[in-house]
C-alpha cells in the first residue's frame, strides 16, 4: 500500500515546463541592447528600436515621452567626452507570447571621468515585438531609483 501511494505521488509530480526558446532570444537581444549602449555603438543601438518607438521617463515636471532616436541623441550628447560610461542589465523578468515580449529589467549605470564617476540604477520596462529581422523595442518606460 505504501509503495502504491509513493508511486501515485511520484506520478503526480511533473517536470517544469520547457523554457520558451524565444525567451532566450529576447534575453540575448537585451544583453546586446545594453552592450551597444555601453560601447556607444549608436547605429547598432538605434537599430534595436522599431519605427516610432518611444522612451518614457517620469520627471519632477511630469511624464516625458520622446521618440527613442531623439532619446539616443540626448544620451549621446550627455556622455560625449566622458571616459567612463555604461549601463548593465542586472536581472530581467521576461514574459513572451508568440511575437510580443515584455521585460522588467533591473539596470545599473555609471558615467564620468576617472576620479569622478556618477552611478545610478533603476528599472526599464521594455515592450518588444518580433519583426521579420528579429526582436525590436517598441517602448521603454524608465523608472530610476532615487539618488
Amino acid at each position: 500500500m505504501r509503495t502504491a501511494a509513493l508511486l501515485l505521488l511520484a506520478g503526480c509530480a511533473s517536470a517544469p515546463p520547457a523554457a520558451d526558446p524565444a525567451e532566450a532570444d529576447v534575453r540575448a537581444f537585451l544583453v546586446g541592447f545594453y552592450a551597444d549602449l555601453s560601447a556607444r555603438n549608436w547605429d547598432a543601438f538605434d537599430a534595436r528600436y522599431a519605427p516610432g518607438a518611444t522612451v518614457c521617463v517620469r520627471r519632477r515636471t511630469g511624464i516625458e515621452v520622446k521618440p527613442a532616436l531623439e532619446f539616443t541623441g540626448i544620451i549621446r550628447k550627455a556622455v560625449e567626452g566622458k571616459d567612463i560610461f555604461g549601463e548593465e542589465m542586472k536581472q530581467a523578468i521576461l514574459h513572451v507570447h508568440r511575437n510580443v515580449a515584455h521585460a522588467w529589467s533591473t539596470f545599473q549605470g555609471r558615467e564620468g571621468m576617472k576620479g569622478s564617476v556618477r552611478t545610478w540604477s533603476g528599472i526599464d520596462a521594455i515592450t518588444l515585438v518580433r519583426a521579420d529581422d528579429g526582436w525590436k523595442i517598441v517602448s521603454i518606460a524608465v523608472s530610476p531609483d532615487p539618488p
